[in-house]
């Protein structure tokens, strides 16, 4: 049984692990509800009649559902995952869904795409792709693509502790989601 000083000083050392390298990628205001600035004001001060310069903290502009609005406010800062490859097998291309504007917002932060539309790459083929990326994600439709073989890839790379990541809308376009 460990003593309360051992648990004491676990306890520290995650508590640095989470303040050092491990959060690097995020920004300074990761975890804020409301996003907030310092900007500077002009303002005459009666007692000395001169001017000076105060800082005043303000919300900054937000859209429509309340996100503050510039890349500076993301979670990530642009460009923290650098060398970082997502693997997406792209089924689904109906209603409009344009990857273009997701690939642009990936590659801001640093990620590079590997993506296959409409059809499944070979099961060695996959698995090649897969030895690069840390993260899959199956976009699927109403047709099944892939066979035993690429779940075995699946698998395999979900196990050795890698992110995979399956959308599957209303029916009917879940049939890979389903079988995942």
């Amino acid at each position: 049984m460990k003593t309360r000083n051992q648990l004491f000083a676990l306890l520290i050392g995650v508590g640095l692990l989470f303040t050092t390298e491990a959060s690097a990628q995020y920004n300074k205001v990761a975890g804020e509800n409301v996003i907030k600035e310092r900007v500077p004001v002009t303002h005459y001060n009666e007692d000395t009649g001169l001017e000076e310069v105060i800082y005043e903290s303000r919300a900054v502009a937000s859209d429509s559902y309340g996100n503050a609005q510039g890349n500076q406010y993301d979670l990530a800062v642009d460009g923290a995952f650098e060398g970082q490859t997502i693997a997406v097998l792209h089924f689904y291309t109906g209603g409009g869904f344009n990857f273009s504007l997701p690939k642009k917002a990936l590659e801001e932060k640093g990620f590079s795409v590997y993506r296959w539309m409409n059809a499944a790459p070979d099961p060695k083929d996959l698995e090649d792709a897969l030895a690069k990326s840390c993260q899959l994600w199956i976009i699927s439709d109403q047709t099944r693509r892939l066979n035993e073989e690429h779940l075995k890839v699946i698998k395999k790379f979900f196990y050795s502790g890698k992110g995979v990541y399956i959308w599957g809308d209303n029916q009917p376009d879940y049939a890979d989601a389903n079988y995942v």
